[in-house]
């Protein structure tokens, strides 16, 4: 069983053996993915209305929601929340 050495500076490489995934934007391979990891690419784009239904998910935020701000955060936020610290949600 690997150790974990929490002085040790060196980096251990690691391998994937396998990967199953559903992201946004043209990723349709595991090289896709890697050229986008690689190219820093943002891919955060709308979730699709049709995915959920968004009331029944949050009704009572949405009822509360008259200028929609919440619904557009709901359905911007990108699938790491990488934007989240940004002021999005």
């Amino acid at each position: 069983m690997a150790t974990i050495n929490n002085n040790s500076t060196s980096l251990e490489p690691i391998a994937l053996s396998g990967m199953s995934y559903e992201f946004a934007g043209d990723i349709h391979s595991p090289n896709d993915l890697w050229h986008v990891l690689k190219e820093s690419r943002d891919i955060d784009s709308t979730t699709p209305i049709d995915r959920f239904h968004l009331e029944s998910f949050a009704a009572h935020m949405i009822n509360m929601d008259n200028d929609r701000q919440l619904r557009q955060k709901l359905l911007r936020v990108s699938y790491f929340h990488v934007k989240s610290t940004m002021g999005y949600v």
